[in-house]
């Protein structure tokens, strides 16, 4: 039997420094129930010095002691019934939390009505579902994780009523994903889970007030200086939010303080399991990480229990920055053949705008006429932020993408100037990619509607290829054939310079519109056939 430990030892292997504390014998069972280990609690402090292991150690100390407080509470209060209310308004709050993470995506109607047919695999007309093993400990789970303690008959009924949840969830996506989004016809069937609470059923207090994942998220973005009630909503708010839903459906609980270490290694390993590419789940644990961190900062959690978890994948030495490829001289060739042909503004002109400036798509998407203008006699597409356009986001991926990108002769030649100069005043120089309804962003819109045009109308179907991006890949290449200057070509791209100390210095390449456009004049268009294939 492990040794109770409370001071910090060294990991025999990697040297970082841990928290051990054995669990009772007589708390094994609770332990193995709520938290998944039965025999010690282990905490990293994700350090090798000993002096910043002492300074961890009392707040990791105190989140063991907090579990085996709850452990004892679970002893003392012994398994009692559910109301058959509770059981359902349990289920229900199962169901709510999976159609928050699912219905703004559904996926595919055969995928749904194939989960729905499973559920229903050996049930016979009239028949009471019979709960399998595995119902059972998901049902318990599902029940600790709202801090209740049930008996055998209640954990058998709440696994009947997760059963039909499962099944008129599986229908609800059905719908959703033959795109019928009208009000969800079983949402009135389930009770809120506080009015369906009974007296005399088993519940574990935790101590202290529960701080809601929501609340933590959104004290965490305000003082970054985003407004979570803004209009359109903040996609990063957004974006946290979901996957923060995502652990509390997991879970079973949102309550900030309760979320153990454990906790977020099995949710990481379920992600792991569920699909998820290693550097999906390190953005999902890097975002719920930064909340934790300010939690514990602000006085709002006592310790962050995704700490030393957001590790993204190893880049194998040598390897390229990505994945994608350029467009071939050929393939460039051919898109901005198919774009001549186009009506649509966004098709016709951004891929001209971005095969010939360098510039990404949501660059070039959120622009309006005015930021079309001339710097001493040269024309320039300004790149900026700006986060006062009403009904729409505009922002730039850092500081050195803030820039003018110059207009090449051959895109002027090609009459994109007199495209915008036909514009109205404060037009987006693209009025067909709209503002997606959720975020207010444009460049979702046309990314969209990029990808369907390159793959389908345009033809070209290699995953390697980015329909958008792989065009700023082409520019690079372009540019290093004609441009030797590092620096000059870093400030038609909006890359930062970091090659030695002397880019700190001075004003750069960015303000001198004439060295920037003579740069860009060398690069020379692929060799476009006319329609007739000459």
């Amino acid at each position: 039997m492990p040794v109770s430990m409370t001071c910090p030892t060294k990991h025999p292997k990697s040297g970082v420094y841990r928290l051990r504390k054995a669990i009772p014998s007589d708390l094994r069972a609770q332990a193995k129930r709520l938290f998944g280990v039965s025999r010690e609690f282990i905490v990293s402090l994700e350090v090798k010095d000993a002096a910043a292991a002492r300074r961890l150690a009392p707040a990791a100390l105190a989140e063991v002691e907090r579990k085996l407080d709850l452990c004892r509470q679970s002893v003392d209060a012994p398994p009692q019934a559910l109301s058959h209310m509770q059981c359902v308004a349990l289920a229900g709050e199962w169901r709510k939390d999976r159609l928050a993470l699912n219905e703004a995506n559904p996926g595919s109607l055969d995928a749904w009505e194939a989960e729905k047919d499973y559920l229903l695999i050996g049930m016979e007309y009239g028949d009471e579902y019979a709960p399998t093993p595995r119902d059972i400990a998901e049902a318990e789970a599902l029940a600790a994780g709202h801090g209740i303690v049930a008996d055998a008959p209640s954990l058998r009924a709440l696994a009947q009523a997760l059963w039909l949840a499962k099944v008129q969830f599986a229908e609800t996506m059905m719908r959703r994903a033959a795109r019928d989004y009208g009000p969800d016809e079983y949402a009135e069937r389930y009770p809120p889970l506080s009015s369906a609470s009974v007296a005399g059923s088993a519940v574990v207090k935790t101590p202290g007030e529960a701080v809601s994942f929501e609340n933590l998220i959104r004290g965490f973005c305000r003082d970054k200086g985003v407004n979570p009630d803004a209009t359109p909503i903040p996609e990063d708010f957004d974006r946290r939010r979901r996957f923060a839903k995502h652990l509390a459906a997991f879970l079973g609980h949102d309550d900030a303080r309760r979320v153990s270490a454990e906790d977020a290694v099995r949710w990481k390993e379920s992600l792991l399991e569920g699909g998820k590419s290693l550097g999906t789940v390190a953005n999902h644990l890097s975002a719920l990480s930064a909340v934790w961190t300010w939690g514990v900062t602000n006085k709002k959690t006592e310790s962050n229990p995704f700490q030393g978890l957001a590790k993204p994948p190893k880049k194998v030495k040598g390897a390229r920055e990505s994945s994608k490829r350029p467009y071939t001289p050929a393939e460039a060739a051919c898109v901005l053949q198919a774009a001549r042909r186009e009506t649509k503004a966004t098709l016709r002109w951004a891929p001209w705008v971005m095969a010939l400036t360098g510039a990404r798509l949501a660059e070039v998407v959120q622009a309006r006429k005015e930021d079309v203008k001339y710097k001493d006699g040269f024309p320039f597409l300004s790149i900026h932020e700006n986060k006062a356009d009403a009904g729409e986001v505009r922002s730039v991926k850092n500081g050195a993408s803030i820039r003018n990108a110059p207009i090449h002769p051959a895109l002027a030649a090609e009459g994109f100037l007199k495209y915008v100069e036909a514009l109205p005043a404060g037009s987006p120089l693209f009025p067909d990619s709209k503002p997606d309804g959720r975020y207010g962003n444009r460049a979702r819109t046309a990314t969209k509607a990029m990808s369907k045009w390159i793959r389908d109308t345009v033809g070209i179907t290699d995953e390697a290829i980015s329909p958008s991006h792989s065009w700023r890949h082409w520019f690079m290449d372009a540019a290093r054939d004609c441009i030797e200057n590092l620096e000059l070509r870093n400030a038609l791209t909006g890359h930062t310079d970091n090659v030695n100390e002397s880019h700190r210095y001075g004003l750069g390449y960015r303000e001198k519109p004439e060295r920037l456009y003579n740069a860009v004049a060398q690069i020379a268009l692929p060799s476009i056939p006319d329609d007739k294939g000459h």
